[in-house]
């Protein structure tokens, strides 16, 4: 019976996805001009009830490296032209984020069209958000002002901009509430539109808030010939090289770094296979042989640990 389990859990490990538990995290703030700037207006207009879509340039996140990444948290800054202290809360916090087809300054007016295939809600609940107005005079202040979301959004840049479509509903801002806000009448660095919470349509279009971004990058240990993905590539170049029994190196499909290549390392290529963005329909995929001589290989090291 356990040997049983013990097989079924390993086919089921090869459809799921990736661990980001060997990961580096990326501050990516967008419109990008105003990283380091004030931007050059600011607002402390608390709409208690909106639904407000922005867009983001995908030129704004093109420095992360090859393959997908994934956004934890979206953090935000208050306007460097106000001083004190205060807090902003919301019953509902409602946050979904995807790829949009859609240019800077040219959003559709009505929300849905917009949206891209791979929609997802990211954070849906109660937020309370303080505000400290940290910087120095004139700003611009610290992004200091963080949610984290409930599900990580999967991106990559070279799809298409980022938009997120978030709702509020009860809105109370207590003491001093701003945020940095871009007016841009060309709405060539960002482009917002926005109308009330049960609305299909938005009602205005203007720039939008500068936003940072936490971005966790995997650390693909099995991307094998270092292409920024782990696809059935990597898993041909560890085949090709099995077993060598010292003197290997990570590109001889050397996953755990020991010196050879065995049925070890195949399982760390089957934990992180498919990466985000590994396109493994267009990539060289391994045979259902090849596979399930590499799944025989992969328990018997499991059994060999157990025995020893």
């Amino acid at each position: 019976m356990f040997r049983l389990t013990a097989t079924f859990m390993l086919l089921a490990a090869v459809f799921l996805p990736p661990s980001f538990a060997n990961a580096d995290e990326i501050h990516v703030v967008s419109p990008s001009p105003w990283a380091d700037l004030e931007a050059n207006a600011g607002t402390q207009a608390a709409m208690p009830y909106a639904r407000i879509q922005q867009v983001f340039a995908a030129e704004d996140f093109m420095d992360l490296p090859a393959g997908n990444s994934a956004i934890t948290s979206i953090i935000q800054r208050s306007d460097g032209s106000f001083n004190g202290s205060g807090e902003w809360t919301a019953t509902r916090y409602w946050v979904r984020m995807c790829t949009t087809d859609k240019p800077v300054g040219g959003l559709d007016f009505v929300f849905e069209n917009n949206w891209g295939d791979d929609l997802t809600t990211v954070l849906d609940g109660p937020v309370a958000v303080s505000q400290t107005h940290s910087g120095p005079p004139g700003g611009p202040n610290e992004f200091d002002e963080p949610i984290a979301l409930q599900h990580p959004f999967i991106y990559d840049p070279s799809e298409g901009n980022l938009l997120v479509d978030y709702q509020q509903h009860n809105l109370i801002a207590t003491g001093t509430v701003s945020w940095d806000f871009v007016h841009d009448s060309t709405q060539t660095s960002t482009q917002a539109i926005w109308g009330g919470v049960a609305d299909s349509s938005a009602a205005s279009s203007s720039g939008g808030l500068v936003w940072q971004f936490t971005v966790v990058t995997p650390v693909l240990e099995a991307d094998f010939d270092e292409d920024g993905d782990v696809d059935g590539d990597d898993f041909l170049l560890w085949q090709s090289r099995f077993p060598l029994a010292s003197g290997a190196v990570k590109g001889d499909g050397d996953y755990d770094n020991d010196g050879d290549v065995d049925g070890d390392d195949f399982l760390g290529w089957q934990a992180e296979f498919p990466s985000p963005g590994s396109g493994v329909g267009s990539s060289a995929v391994p045979e259902p042989a090849a596979i399930f001589l590499a799944i025989l290989l992969g328990i018997g090291a499991v059994m060999l640990r157990v025995r020893s």
